[in-house]
């Protein structure tokens, strides 16, 4: 393996493990999830309120669409808006893979829901980068 090759493989490596944690979470049984985030109570009425999970989908896809970014922008050599919106694409679309997933799943449920979580989360991070927001003033790279 080169090193080109090998500093590609390295950009991708957060992302791809991140996309694998992701999938083993959401694929997970809810009662074993509430288990492991929330211990000390097995009666969700204590400690959670209407739609939290909402802001479980948009906290792992953001983190999704800033892990992409830089693999978009090294690696494919994107511009800063470009890989913002690829990022979110590839999230986004993520996000609607992993729904349809748990639909299949009999412990679980899809929800359309989530899916707008998800694109949420990585539009709301992509947004927050500096790079992105002022991609426009800056000259294009060579």
């Amino acid at each position: 393996m080169n090193s080109s090759t090998r500093e590609k493989a390295r950009l991708w490596l957060p992302t791809l493990s991140w996309a694998v944690l992701v999938f083993a979470f959401l694929s997970l049984p809810v009662n074993l999830l509430l288990a492991f985030l929330f211990p000390v109570s097995d009666d969700p009425s204590r400690w959670i309120f209407p739609h939290a999970d909402k802001i479980v989908h948009a906290f792992l896809f953001g983190v999704m669409a800033f892990l992409l970014f830089r693999p978009f922008t090294q690696a494919w050599r994107y511009s800063p808006l470009r890989a913002a919106w690829a990022a979110f694409a590839v999230s986004s679309l993520y996000g609607l893979t992993m729904e349809l997933v748990q639909s299949f799943l009999p412990y679980r449920q899809a929800d359309a829901g989530d899916v707008l979580a998800n694109a949420a989360g990585a539009a709301l991070i992509l947004l927050r980068r500096k790079n992105v927001r002022n991609s426009r003033t800056r000259p294009p790279p060579p």
